[in-house]
């Protein structure tokens, strides 16, 4: 199976009437994906994939659900940018194990 292409943007050019209080650094953030002004920032979730949509979302829950009912240790993995340290933070903030059964790594 061959990996998904990278694309890449040129983030030199950045234009819009960003206000001081957005930093250059995600200003090219964003112009890296295309937004080229704030009102062009999406708020709102609505344009997230809805969960029943990924693929075999259904089974991972199931093992999941499975895990905790059995008190089963249960590794989060997470990398530092937003998604990751979210997904690292729900999983504790739930409390879906005891501390000492929640094991917490970062890669």
């Amino acid at each position: 199976m061959n990996p998904p292409p990278i694309r890449r943007r040129d983030t030199k050019r950045v234009t819009g009437p960003w206000p001081d209080c957005v930093h250059p650094v995600l200003q090219r953030v964003y112009a890296s994906r295309g937004v080229q002004a704030p009102e062009q920032v999406e708020y709102r979730l609505q344009r997230l994939l809805p969960p029943a949509s990924m693929k075999s979302i259904d089974i991972a829950a199931g093992h999941l659900v499975g895990a905790i009912h059995r008190q089963e240790s249960i590794l989060v993995v997470g990398d530092y940018d937003c998604d990751g340290a979210t997904a690292t933070a729900v999983p504790l903030r739930l409390n879906i194990a005891s501390p000492a059964a929640l094991l917490m790594a970062t890669a």
